[in-house]
């Protein structure tokens, strides 16, 4: 990527791999602008829990292990935004009803499962908040369900 912008306007319209155009208004473009977002939120917790993680040794291993989990599902964010902005292997993959490179959702629940082990038992909703890094992750969850609705509402 030479540039972060075209210099060249863009008219309501980008440009999707393969190089045909699509309203900026596009269902796909809209989902890979929201994985961008889901992936700029989960930086930004992965981020405070590097700060975090310096400030409490003693939740090192921890922190260290979901920024971990935290990089692996970025870059399935990555392989997600490819798929979407590429039509011909977005179609193919439909009509092959394959999951999208990169994304496993089996992985993901059993990195949840091994997470949650260390959590007592839910009883009630979570109020977002409390330090840095746990506020991020529940915006990042917002935004996540956000994409799910969407892609959703999409197929």
């Amino acid at each position: 990527m030479a540039r972060i912008y075209t210099r060249t306007g863009d008219g309501g319209e980008t440009s999707l791999i393969g190089g045909s155009r699509t309203g900026k208004a596009d269902v796909r473009v809209d989902l890979y602008g929201e994985a961008d977002e889901l992936n700029c939120a989960l930086g930004l917790a992965a981020a405070f829990l590097s700060r975090a993680d310096d400030a409490r040794p003693d939740l090192s291993a921890r922190a260290a292990l979901l920024c971990g989990e935290l990089a692996a599902i970025q870059s399935g964010l990555f392989d997600l935004g490819a798929v979407l902005a590429d039509p011909e292997r977005c179609e193919r993959l439909a009509r092959e009803d394959a999951g999208i490179p990169g994304i496993a959702a089996a992985t993901l629940e059993r990195s949840i499962d091994r997470l949650e082990e260390d959590l007592p038992p839910l009883g009630v909703f979570i109020v977002p908040g409390g330090c840095e890094a746990g506020a991020a992750l529940h915006a990042a969850r917002a935004v996540s369900r956000r994409l799910e609705r969407r892609a959703v509402a999409a197929a």
